[in-house]
């Protein structure tokens, strides 16, 4: 009987998963998908915060370079048109879950929410922050980093302007300058406290001491006399 190359069988498999995902309800619309995109008042804030943020997903495929390309053979399809993206979003996810090698990937459908630049590595960084590299809702790879291959899909990206870094770069400044107020008028009174609780000890300590005994003042009084 004839032996069925490994490769075919893992092939087989990605293909099985992705026919199962295309059509099992792939039609939802966008808000049902289980991306947790953030809305109104938090996108607001992320915008007004004055660093750069983003909002990725994707899928570590480690050191396996033609996993990530079969990924991106299947996800593209769904990336040409925007009547897709429910569908390339679902697919997506069910492919992290499946095959990323990331843990946050395996429970999260890879998406790995909002974080600002330098959470990251830097070479992952230098993909997600970039355009060109990474334009939005379009699956991208196999990028290599320091951890491995990745698919790579950016849902949001905000780069923060010069006058928003300055105005950001003050508030953190003023924000330092008063947690260090606090804490020196913090260690200022835990001082003063520990102060009075050691003069309130020591006036306890001077009432219980006994008077000193008859014997005692006739003894110091002789010695007096020397």
């Amino acid at each position: 009987m004839p032996v069925i190359p490994r490769y075919l069988i893992f092939l087989f498999q990605v293909v099985l998963a992705f026919c199962f995902i295309s059509f099992s309800g792939l039609h939802q619309s966008s808000s049902s998908s289980s991306f947790n995109f953030v809305q109104g008042k938090t996108k607001l804030n992320i915008k007004s915060s004055g660093i750069d943020m983003v909002h990725a997903s994707h899928i570590l495929c480690a050191s396996n370079r033609t996993l990530c390309e079969d990924i991106m053979e299947l996800l593209e399809p769904f990336a040409e048109d925007d009547l897709l993206r429910p569908k390339l979003e679902r697919g997506f996810e069910e492919l992290a879950r499946k095959f990323s090698r990331c843990p946050t990937g395996k429970r999260n459908g890879g998406d790995l929410g909002y974080f600002p630049r330098g959470e990251m590595t830097k070479d992952f960084d230098a993909i997600v922050f970039s355009e060109l590299a990474a334009p939005l809702h379009k699956p991208v790879g196999p990028h290599q980093t320091s951890n491995g291959f990745h698919v790579i899909m950016v849902h949001d990206r905000h780069l923060a302007d010069a006058e928003m870094r300055e105005q950001a770069r003050i508030a953190t400044e003023e924000a330092k300058k008063k947690r260090e107020e606090s804490f020196k008028r913090n260690m200022k009174k835990e001082q003063g406290k520990q102060e009075r609780k050691g003069a309130r000890a020591n006036a306890r300590q001077g009432e219980r001491r006994p008077p000193a005994s008859s014997k005692h003042r006739a003894a110091v009084g002789s010695h007096d006399e020397f």
